[in-house]
């Protein structure tokens, strides 16, 4: 009896120290994959969304999915090849490109068809148009309205031509992709806490929703802006929002001007921009000279503003002294009227 009791208790207390042996693995396992994981976060933030923005990947998964043009496909295109309205730009304006439109198309492409047919037959037509540089648009528009809207814009509007104005109003497969990844690293970011997180992948978004004209991009972060500052009562950092918005901006520049295959441009990307953050961002000498110089700026600014302030009330004081001695010379010349009155 004893000799039972004392195995079933050698056992117990072999299976306790596995299982917590077992338990420690497993903790640093997991924070061993947390840090490779925010390491890899670090030095890919302000670097990824510009990435997914690339045209070059649209033109590489445009050569995947092109293939011979199916019923659907032709289906969608109808308007367009009776009248080619718009030319490369039709999806915009030929009625058959926008989800809704798409799909009233698709069922009147063939009588004999069945709907698992027609439903195959529509997520692939719209898959190969969502994958090409034109992408699909939100909704479909009446041309002259459209050129009126685009003509303006390019003329009033710095920095907007044509074919910025042409993407803005509409999206494709990467733009999708890249503003979800945008918003998962948000979320990831709230889920840990990690307020300077936040803010960098918040100023990485906006610049790049900007350089890329990705309406659905902006759209999220106005939204998940406003749930991290009225919802969750939480501060934008400052310096980290200004860290992704210049790191980003690094990266569209590489992505935008370089010229090189993509992949060079990526690892280019991440070099540089790693270097800026440590040499830069993580380098408390260079921060704090940056400060200074900033903070010098917002005083001579102050100062120029003070200098104005003061000038124009020196000015009010010259006119108000000038107005009175005006003033006194004017009475000294009519004299004293009680004198006159009394010479009367």
């Amino acid at each position: 009896m004893n000799k039972w009791i004392k195995k079933t208790t050698f056992k117990k207390g072999l299976f306790k120290d596995v299982s917590t042996k077992v338990g420690e693995h497993t903790k640093k396992a997991g924070s061993k994959i947390t840090e490779k994981y925010k390491t890899v976060s670090d030095s890919l933030t302000g670097v990824s969304l510009p990435f997914l923005s690339n045209p070059e990947l649209l033109v590489w998964s445009e050569s995947i999915t092109k293939g011979t043009a199916s019923v659907y496909d032709k289906a969608l295109d109808m308007e367009y090849l009776k009248t080619h309205i718009g030319g490369g730009n039709h999806r915009m304006f030929d009625g058959g490109h926008d989800l809704f439109n798409a799909w009233d198309r698709v069922k009147l492409a063939k009588t004999d068809d069945t709907a698992t047919q027609e439903i195959i037959g529509y997520v692939t037509a719209i898959w190969k148009d969502l994958t090409t540089t034109k992408g699909l648009p939100f909704f479909t528009w009446d041309k002259s309205n459209y050129d009126q809207y685009a003509n303006w814009f390019s003329e009033h509007i710095p920095g907007i031509d044509k074919a910025y104005f042409y993407d803005l109003l509409s999206y494709d497969v990467f733009e999708v992709i890249g503003s979800s990844v945008g918003v998962a690293t948000l979320f990831f970011g709230l889920s840990k806490d990690d307020n300077k997180k936040i803010a960098e992948v918040i100023g990485s978004m906006g610049i790049t929703s900007i350089a890329s004209a990705n309406p659905i991009m902006g759209a999220a972060l106005v939204f998940i802006t406003a749930y991290v500052i009225f919802i969750k009562k939480k501060e934008i950092d400052k310096a980290s929002l200004a860290k992704g918005a210049l790191i980003s901006t690094i990266s569209v520049t590489i992505f935008s001007v370089l010229g090189f295959p993509l992949l060079i441009e990526l690892g280019l990307a991440i070099l540089i921009t790693t270097l800026v953050k440590k040499k830069v961002f993580e380098n408390e000498e260079v921060m704090l000279i940056i400060k200074n110089r900033l903070f010098e700026m917002m005083q001579y600014s102050v100062g120029q503003y003070d200098e104005a302030i003061n000038r124009v009330d020196f000015s009010f004081k010259e006119i108000r002294e000038s107005n009175y001695t005006n003033q006194l010379v004017n009475l000294t010349k009519l004299g004293n009227p009680l004198k006159k009155v009394e010479a009367k």
